[in-house]
């Protein structure tokens, strides 16, 4: 029986208490979110710093990054411009930014 899960994969609930190193590279995690997110039959969604939903823009500026698999790119796109990745599918997960670091 498949069933809807929404998984989020979010800078931090507490912005102004984490620091991420800018010359961090992408985890196998955050790879993986990103397989998720740029995946085939999702519903995605990306939130900007403000808190607006910019899910359609940062997917198609981003898509060629991403099959060219420049994950790097894309681990800096994500700490400059939004707080939160998220995707809807068949398949149930959960992401922690907490080991995604």
């Amino acid at each position: 029986m498949a069933f809807n899960v929404t998984v989020s994969f979010a800078a931090s609930s507490h912005m102004d208490t984490v620091q991420i190193d800018s010359d961090s590279q992408p985890s196998e995690l955050f790879i993986n979110a990103c397989n998720s997110f740029f995946g085939d039959d999702v519903s995605r969604k990306a939130v900007n710093k403000q808190g607006l939903d910019v899910s359609e823009t940062f997917y198609n500026s981003y898509l060629d990054e991403f099959r060219s698999g420049n994950y790097a790119y894309l681990w800096k796109a994500f700490q400059s411009d939004l707080v939160e990745l998220s995707w809807s599918n068949d398949t149930e997960k959960r992401v922690d930014i907490n080991r995604a670091i």
